[in-house]
């Protein structure tokens, strides 16, 4: 299965950590000063799934790129 930034799977999942992020963002203003420790973690686990999509997607990247390279090779004979 490809991972790919067009697939509309990674697209939707990546718009939706980030109007999580903006939906977080502003709770952090408003929250009393007693549960501002659990958004701000809550903040930092959505980066980290946002880095982890992302190391998905480069790798995937990083993987077609390979096999494409090697497909390309010509052999001198």
């Amino acid at each position: 299965a490809s991972f790919d930034a067009t697939t509309p799977a990674i697209k939707a999942d990546l718009a939706e950590i980030d109007a999580w992020m903006e939906d977080l963002q502003k709770e952090l203003s408003i929250v009393p000063d007693s549960k501002k420790e659990a958004v701000i973690n809550d903040i930092i686990d959505l980066y980290k799934t946002k880095v982890a999509i992302l190391d998905k997607l480069l790798e995937s990247i990083q993987s077609s790129n390979q096999k494409n390279s090697i497909q390309n090779e010509t052999v001198d004979i």
